[in-house]
């Protein structure tokens, strides 16, 4: 029987809910992320990415004895024994190229007992390159930029020599020169200075822009080296100066006596750096790293990097300011970069156990080059033992790492 009074019952459809799907896919996507963080944060590695000629000679500057020069738009290789070429740090590419004019002394009508005949230099920015050689009695000076000749002179020597000589020039040899040196600024402005063997002879130094020379020295303190700005000189191994240009007069003022030692480098700035760590300037006190030694100093003379048992520092030579690291093992020193907020850092790693023993007994070891960013994140590394290197320097930005191996230059990025 139907009850007309009976209503039927109409089941509301129910609602889906989809939270515990937003909740899955926010933990699936919150682990992605955290996969992609700690991959970012793992140490990249270097590849190779290219390979270069390379030629090396007995010579304690950098560019002639180890072949190489980093700056800042790219490495500048010495590819043979008067041709140099400048390449990119990114993909390796010729950016120019230069051949410069080959040392030439005829004994028979030379009167200098030439010892050291050429010398070159690329400016920090890598963009200007300077030659200076011997041409009989006269220096040949060469410029260029960006590959393209920006000047050349000639300076005659006998000259110079008998109107500084104390004494009677002798007709066949007035003079060995022993230390021949050019320097070149961003700006282009170049600085060539010689030394000679006899004390009683005056040292000259020449300031030339545009294959003319702007101002000249000559006196009995030897410009030993330029700062690559030009904004002061290292005289002998001792002083540091001041470089004031007045008219054509090259002088130097504001002397600050340094420890009479080797490996003291000028900097940027008025600074000068020693191998036993002191940092002096000429306008402020020396600062002592106590127990450290200077490793290297970047081509603009901004940074040194310094180190002490496992401690490796960069120190900012302008203001002082630095920051280290401690690497794992055995220190063999290493690079501040350019932008000074990466170091290079070169440490030996010895496996320990039976292997460790065999190794160590036939004086092989782990060498490890590893790129930490300040304040001491490890960036990037390789191992390069394998590859025996000589020297290895890094890009501005610690990307690139350019190494030097008995006759070639290899580039490698991560």
């Amino acid at each position: 029987m139907y009850d007309q009074d009976i209503q039927p019952i109409t089941l509301k459809p129910r609602r889906r809910s989809y939270l515990p799907l937003v909740v899955v896919l926010l933990l699936v996507a919150g682990f992605i992320a955290l996969l992609s963080w700690g991959a970012g944060r793992r140490p990249k590695t270097y590849h190779r990415v290219g390979a270069f000629p390379l030629h090396m000679e007995e010579s304690d500057d950098m560019l002639l004895g180890f072949g190489i020069m980093p700056c800042m738009t790219g490495f500048c290789v010495r590819e043979d024994a008067f041709v140099f070429t400048l390449h990119d740090w990114a993909t390796g590419e010729q950016r120019w190229q230069v051949s410069t004019a080959i040392p030439y002394a005829d004994l028979k009508k030379t009167k200098i007992a030439w010892s050291t005949e050429f010398h070159a230099a690329v400016s920090p920015d890598g963009r200007r390159f300077a030659a200076v050689s011997a041409d009989n009695n006269d220096l040949r000076v060469q410029t260029w930029q960006d590959g393209a000749p920006t000047g050349e002179i000639k300076i005659a020597l006998p000259a110079l020599l008998s109107a500084g000589f104390a004494g009677k020039p002798s007709a066949k040899i007035l003079d060995e020169v022993t230390t021949l040196r050019a320097a070149i600024t961003d700006a282009g402005r170049c600085f060539i200075s010689l030394g000679w063997k006899s004390s009683p002879m005056p040292s000259h130094a020449f300031v030339i822009d545009g294959g003319a020379i702007v101002a000249r020295y000559s006196g009995k303190e030897y410009p030993a080296q330029f700062a690559p700005d030009g904004s002061a000189v290292l005289l002998s191994t001792d002083k540091l100066a001041k470089v004031i240009i007045e008219g054509k007069t090259l002088r130097f003022a504001g002397l600050v006596r340094l420890p009479a030692v080797e490996g003291t480098v000028p900097g940027a700035g008025g600074t000068a750096v020693t191998a036993a760590g002191g940092v002096y300037s000429l306008s402020g006190k020396p600062v002592i790293a106590k127990g450290f030694a200077c490793d290297t100093v970047t081509t603009s003379g901004k940074y040194a990097l310094l180190t002490r048992d496992q401690i490796t520092r960069a120190v900012d030579l302008r203001t002082g300011d630095s920051w280290e690291v401690t690497v794992p093992q055995k220190n063999e020193g290493g690079d501040a970069t350019e932008d000074g907020k990466h170091i290079l850092a070169t440490f030996v790693s010895q496996p320990g156990g039976l292997t460790g023993m065999l190794r160590k007994a036939v004086g092989a070891q782990n060498y490890f080059i590893v790129l930490y960013e300040r304040p001491g994140r490890q960036r990037a590394w390789m191992r390069i033992d394998r590859l025996r290197p000589f020297s290895w320097w890094p890009s501005p930005d610690g990307r690139a790492v350019a190494l030097t191996t008995a006759d070639q230059c290899l580039l490698y990025r991560w």
